[in-house]
C-alpha cells in the first residue's frame, strides 16, 4: 500500500454563481522515502493541493476524490479532532513564509516544543528541541531557543520551520515553496538539509515550487501543473532533458542561463487565467505556441506511457526544444 494515494482529486470553491474548480482530477501516489515535486506558476493549484492533504483548506472549500488516503487513513472521512492527531505527528508542512507562519510573540524554541506537547508524553522536552535545532544546522541553539522570530534571519527561520516539521520524524513532509524568499546560497543549504533528513529518516517529501531548477536539485519525480491539471509527469531528469508539453518547455526556457546573458529572458506569453476565466479545451491553449483549433475545443486526455504522463495533442518535438 502506498504511503499517500491521491485518485481523482478535485478541489473547488463554491460561490453564489456556481463553483470554481482549482484542481481537476489529480492522480498521484508516494511511497516511503519518495521526493516528489509539484511545479507550476502561481495559480496552478500547487498550494491548495498541499493544504487539502493537510486538512487545512477553508471550510467552504469542496474536496472530492475517489481516494485520498495517507498511511491507511481516509483523509476525507477524518474529523478535525482526528486530523489533529496525525497532523504534526505523521504528516507535517513547511510553509512558504516563515515570518508569517511563526508567532511573533513566542520564542522560536518554545514554538518547536509545542509540537512535542501536542503529540508526545515527554516531560523533559527542551533537550530534544535543542537537539533538533542543532540537527537542522542552527548555531548556538541554546541561545536561539529563547529568541523571537524577528531576531533571526530568513534562512534561520526556515530552519526553525523544518525543525518543527521534523521533530516527530513524520512519514510525510510537505514543503510549500520553502526556498522562495532565500538567496541562492541559503537556498542550496536548505535543499541539502532536506535531502539529508529524507535519507536519514526516510521521510517522504512533497516539494512544491514554481522553480523547476529547484525541483531538479531535490526531486526524483515531478508533476507539472497548470490550472489544476497535470500537464506532464515523470522522472525529473528525463522531463527536464526532453520536455514534451509546451508548458513544461516554457518553464524551462524561463530559467536564466549564463550563456544567454546578453539576450532578453524568455517569458511564457500572457498570464495564468483566474478560475472564472478558465478556457474550454486545453487549459494552456491561450498561451501555447503549438495550439490548433482542436486544442480550443477538446481537453487532451492524460496519457500514461511507462513512468511518464502527458496531456497534449501536439507534443514538442526534438527540433523545437
Amino acid at each position: 500500500m502506498s504511503l499517500l494515494e491521491v485518485k481523482d482529486l478535485t478541489i473547488s470553491f463554491p460561490d453564489k454563481t456556481g463553483s470554481e474548480i482549482a484542481v481537476n482530477e489529480l492522480n498521484f501516489s508516494m511511497e516511503t522515502g519518495d521526493i516528489l515535486g509539484i511545479v507550476g506558476e502561481s495559480g496552478s493549484g500547487k498550494s491548495v493541493t498541499s493544504l487539502a492533504i493537510m486538512g487545512l483548506t477553508n471550510p467552504n472549500t469542496k474536496i472530492e476524490a475517489d481516494k485520498l488516503v495517507f498511511d491507511g487513513h481516509d483523509l476525507l472521512s477524518l474529523s478535525e479532532r482526528e486530523f489533529m492527531k496525525i497532523r504534526g505527528r505523521l504528516m507535517s508542512m513547511v510553509f512558504q513564509e516563515p515570518m508569517s507562519s511563526l508567532n511573533p510573540l513566542v520564542p522560536v524554541g518554545r514554538q518547536i516544543e509545542e509540537v512535542l506537547e501536542t503529540h508526545s508524553d515527554e516531560t523533559d522536552r527542551k533537550p530534544k528541541v535543542i537537539a533538533i535545532m542543532k540537527e537542522v544546522g542552527l548555531p548556538r541553539a541554546e541561545e536561539l531557543y529563547h529568541q523571537l522570530p524577528y531576531e533571526l534571519s530568513g534562512g534561520m527561520l526556515q530552519r526553525i520551520l523544518i525543525a518543527m516539521a521534523m521533530i516527530m520524524q513524520p512519514k510525510l513532509m510537505i514543503a510549500d515553496e520553502p526556498t522562495t524568499a532565500l538567496d541562492v546560497t541559503v537556498q542550496a543549504q536548505i535543499l541539502r538539509l532536506m535531502k539529508r533528513l529524507n535519507t536519514q529518516y526516510q521521510t517522504a517529501i512533497l516539494f512544491v515550487s514554481h522553480d523547476i531548477a529547484v525541483i531538479r536539485d531535490i526531486c526524483k519525480q515531478v508533476m507539472v501543473l497548470y490550472l489544476g491539471y497535470i500537464m506532464e509527469a515523470g522522472p525529473v531528469e528525463e522531463i527536464i532533458r526532453r520536455p514534451k508539453n509546451p508548458y513544461t518547455l516554457g518553464l524551462l526556457k524561463s530559467i536564466p542561463r549564463p550563456q544567454l546573458k546578453d539576450q532578453p529572458l524568455y517569458t511564457i506569453p500572457g498570464r495564468v487565467p483566474t478560475l472564472n476565466e478558465r478556457p474550454t479545451g486545453c487549459p494552456f491553449h491561450t498561451r501555447c505556441f503549438k495550439a490548433q483549433d482542436r486544442c480550443r475545443h477538446e481537453l487532451p486526455p492524460l496519457v500514461e506511457t511507462g513512468d511518464f504522463k502527458l496531456r497534449c495533442f501536439y507534443p514538442v518535438g526534438e527540433d523545437e526544444r
